[in-house]
């Protein structure tokens, strides 16, 4: 992580320790996320409430958080959050995935000649980040354009953790891939939890005329 993404995240993490002894870190986590992702979206209204007195807290967080990821675009900086604050600890499907082990799987998983990727499990998306990281190094936006991405993880948290570092990382590569779908199921049984995204990319004119 650089030198500005670090200072930013610094930031984040003493405000969130600020709230400690009024709400609780993980309480205080999940409800912001909750919250963050609702005002993100639209999308799934939020069941854990701030209380008034921090939500100036909650608003400095975001634009902390969201000025560490656009600084450092591949950096896992929602994991490390969660891991500063124990939710690998909690009960919680949440495992923080090592740089050098992210920088392996995302080989494995989607390869260099496919244009589509595919996790189980997938966390806060490190993996998928470094993928389209990957895809946009060796072979230029316009491939990453022709991608599709699809992510999945049983933990309701995780996919709006997803989501919330997918939409910074395209928003600073300026780049949108042809579908990204962050769907929250059980990978074994398929039973849907309640909460995805799905985002397909406008068909243009003249990619209409073109075909």
């Amino acid at each position: 992580m650089n030198p500005a993404a670090k200072a930013h995240l610094n930031q984040a993490m003493n405000l969130i320790e600020s709230t400690r002894y009024r709400m609780g870190v993980s309480q205080f986590l999940t409800a912001f996320i909750d919250e963050w992702a609702f005002h993100q979206t639209g999308l799934y209204p939020c069941k854990n409430v701030i209380p008034g007195d921090l939500e100036e807290t909650a608003i400095a967080l975001s634009k902390s958080l969201s000025a560490a990821m656009h600084a450092d675009p591949v950096s896992d900086v929602l994991g490390y959050v969660l891991s500063e604050a124990g939710f690998h600890q909690k009960g919680t499907s949440f495992y923080p995935t090592p740089t050098d082990v992210s920088d392996l799987l995302q080989a494995l998983i989607g390869g260099e000649e496919g244009n589509t990727f595919y996790e189980p499990c997938c966390g806060t998306s490190i993996n998928a980040i470094l993928w389209m990281e990957g895809m946009l190094q060796k072979h230029g936006p316009d491939a990453l354009a022709d991608s599709e991405l699809t992510l999945e993880d049983i933990d309701p948290l995780m996919i709006k953790c997803s989501m919330l570092q997918l939409v910074h990382y395209l928003a600073s590569r300026q780049v949108t891939p042809k579908a990204l779908n962050v769907i929250g199921v059980d990978v074994i049984t398929r039973r849907l939890t309640g909460v995805a995204y799905y985002a397909e990319r406008p068909v243009t004119v003249d990619a209409v005329m073109a075909a």
